[in-house]
């Protein structure tokens, strides 16, 4: 999936996270939420990227009735 897709982080060589496509991150004190600052991109026809299209994707990957490979790990996360 890397090959295709450019997530907001991504862990470089040593396995340390990076920025991606986010240019900034912030995370509140209790580390509960994070806000992420999109460079600049846009998709092979032009239109621009936006959080729209990252909110999309995970609303999809944790959705239990889509047709999704990875969303098992997903669900062990304490809600």
């Amino acid at each position: 999936m890397n090959l295709l897709f450019e997530g907001l982080t991504r862990r470089d060589e040593n396995d340390v996270p990076k920025l991606a496509v986010a240019k900034k991150g912030d995370v509140s004190e209790d580390m509960k939420t994070y806000v992420f600052h999109l460079k600049d991109c846009y998709w092979s026809d032009g239109i621009k990227v936006t959080a729209y299209d990252f909110e999309y994707a995970w609303r999809k990957v944790i959705d239990p009735y889509a047709e999704v490979s990875i969303q098992t790990p997903f669900f062990l996360l304490p809600h």
